[in-house]
């Protein structure tokens, strides 16, 4: 097959990039060998779950890098090196390579609109840009709520009762948190699920937070002690929905 690209060409300047990149970022924990050996056995190693072992795996040795910049740099090639380096479960063939077979195999010259998928719906674009805005006109009040209200009295609480290395940390996870919630389209308190605060949230931090290196048990109590303190000040219940007052005023 002719590739587009030359892959020796790509690979070598790659790697080279990333050796660099890993200098400037004074991460010395891990080389950038070691990284396309690691790319090469995930799938045999991890199966399914490669990519995500392997951005826990990457992750942690990043969390120490205070250089934003210089962090994000060395994401960008590393998760560049996974598409362009051999795979080992791939017939040590790479993700590139899979598309450039597939798009000779599969010839179109039909013009397709691009789909996004959310979940389990799929949207073209035109259909996910409104939906987008439907969603945050519909969530303005719980934002205002989360953003203007809970959040800064959670962070007078953290200050008055920990010390500030714990309360940071505190006020750090509920804030992304927030964030979060708002992100994947909750528009109110009442809609919120256990599952999501207490094991889709710790494990989604593992792989896409790339700061503060907590285990998932570390941010499953900390959602906890804030979902205790939202309740224990506007008597609203997170992970069950209930409200000590008026269920449709919860404001």
């Amino acid at each position: 097959m002719n590739s587009k690209i030359n892959l020796a060409k790509k690979r070598l300047a790659l790697g080279q990039e990333l050796q660099v990149a890993l200098k400037t970022a004074k991460i010395t924990s891990i080389s950038s060998e070691q990284i396309i050996s690691l790319i090469h056995t995930a799938g045999t190693n991890w199966g399914d779950s490669a990519h995500q072992e392997f951005q826990k795996v990457v992750l942690g040795h990043l969390n120490r890098v205070k250089n934003p910049d210089e962090m994000f740099k060395v994401l960008q090639l590393v998760f560049e090196c996974w598409n362009f380096f051999p795979h080992q479960d791939m017939k040590n063939r790479c993700p590139y390579e899979l598309a450039q077979e597939y798009a000779t195999s599969n010839p179109s010259t039909e013009k397709v609109e691009p789909q996004i998928k959310v979940g389990n719906q799929t949207f073209t674009l035109a259909e996910f840009e409104a939906r987008s805005k439907q969603i945050e006109k519909e969530q303005a009040p719980f934002r205002e709520w989360l953003i203007m209200g809970i959040l800064p009295a959670y962070k007078i609480f953290l200050t008055d009762n920990y010390k500030p290395k714990t309360a940071d940390k505190h006020y750090i996870i509920a804030e992304i948190l927030c964030d979060r919630l708002l992100y994947v389209g909750f528009i109110s308190p009442l809609h919120l699920r256990a599952e999501f605060l207490y094991d889709e949230f710790p494990v989604w931090w593992q792989t896409h937070v790339v700061f503060g290196n907590y285990k998932e048990t570390t941010i499953e109590n900390s959602v906890m002690d804030f979902v205790n303190f939202v309740e224990d000040v506007a008597g609203v219940s997170l992970d069950t929905g209930e409200v000590a007052t008026d269920p449709d005023n919860w404001q």
